[in-house]
This record gives structure tokens, C-alpha cells and sequence, in this order.
């Protein structure tokens, strides 16, 4: 058979789209004894369908691997060096920047006196607070618009509430009257 028309089969088989046919021609193929040398490694795979054994690893292969495992890349000791001065680096200036943070925060929280004199001190504290004071009116005067509408809301409001109210009292005052009127009336 072909080459071609097995690497066609083997695709489909691979893909799962192959049907059974398809599959017995090529256990059929990989059966015979003179295949192409390119489909070698398909006929250990077909070759379990038939006798039912695993294939093994080739000849030596345990020795490959144990060599390949042995074998490491040459140390370049001047980049190992580099690398650890470069991290001990690292560690000290981390250590300094922290030593030097908490000295200069144990400085600035000390508590220092900014006026000799405590009436000037008292003077300034007023006319700070006196600032904010105004500024705060200001504001609050800016708002008195909506005030007054949240005022005028809840007023009218309050008069739906109450026509509202009366409407249901003269309804139920109704029902009472059309449920009388529905007692005597015959019907």
C-alpha cells in the first residue's frame, strides 16, 4: 500500500475520525513484515494491538538518560559571585533605608513649641479657628437654597398627606354607605 495513503490513515486515526475499517487496514499494514523505515515507530504502537505487550525502550536507553542527567553546565563563578554581592548589596541598602526612615520619623514627631509666648500662641489659634469658622458660614450659606427646598417639600408633602387622608375618609365613608344600600335593596 502507499505511503501516502497511510500517513492519511494514520492522521484520521490520530484525530479520532478514522473509522473501524480504516483502523483494521492499518493494523493490517503494520503487521506485515517490510514497512517503510519512516513509519518504524507507528508499527511499535500497532504492534501492541496484536501481541498485547508494551513495546520497551530501545537498547541503551536507561545509559542515555543517566548520562544526559550527569551531564551539568559548566559554574561560571564570576557570575555566581556577582549575583551574591549583588543580593548582600541589596540587603544592606534595604537595612539603611529602614534605620535611616525610623531616625528621621523619631525626629519629626518630637514635639516642639512653635510660639515663646502663650498669649501670642492664643491669639493665633483664634484667628485660625475664626478662619475656618467663616469659612464654614460661607459654605453653610451656600446651602441655604436647598434648604429651604427640602423645607418646602416636606410642607407640601404633609399637605398631600392630609388631602390624601380626607379622600380616604370620604371613600370609606362611601363603601359604608354602598354596602348599606346594597343590604336593602332587594335584588
Amino acid at each position: 500500500m502507499e505511503t501516502a495513503k497511510i500517513k492519511e490513515l494514520l492522521k484520521k486515526y490520530y484525530n479520532a475520525e478514522g473509522t473501524d475499517e480504516e483502523e483494521l487496514i492499518l493494523r493490517t499494514f503494520f503487521s506485515e513484515e517490510e514497512i517503510p523505515s519512516e513509519l518504524n515507530s507507528e508499527r511499535d504502537i500497532f504492534s501492541y494491538y496484536t501481541s498485547g505487550r508494551i513495546p520497551g525502550p530501545e537498547a541503551g536507553f536507561e545509559a542515555r538518560i543517566i548520562r544526559a542527567a550527569g551531564m551539568r553546565e559548566p559554574v561560571n563563578r564570576k557570575a555566581v559571585r556577582n549575583r551574591m554581592i549583588l543580593s548582600v548589596l541589596s540587603v544592606a541598602a534595604g537595612v539603611a533605608l529602614l534605620t535611616g526612615s525610623y531616625f528621621i520619623f523619631i525626629h519629626q514627631t518630637e514635639q516642639r513649641d512653635t510660639f515663646s509666648d502663650p498669649e501670642t500662641a492664643y491669639a493665633e489659634a483664634m484667628k485660625i479657628l475664626y478662619d475656618v469658622s467663616s469659612g464654614m458660614n460661607y459654605g453653610k450659606k451656600a446651602l441655604e437654597p436647598v434648604g429651604k427646598m427640602h423645607y418646602l417639600t416636606g410642607k407640601s408633602l404633609g399637605e398631600i398627606n392630609k388631602q390624601s387622608k380626607i379622600v380616604e375618609n370620604k371613600l370609606r365613608t362611601l363603601g359604608i354607605l354602598s354596602e348599606t344600600l346594597d343590604m336593602i335593596s332587594p335584588e
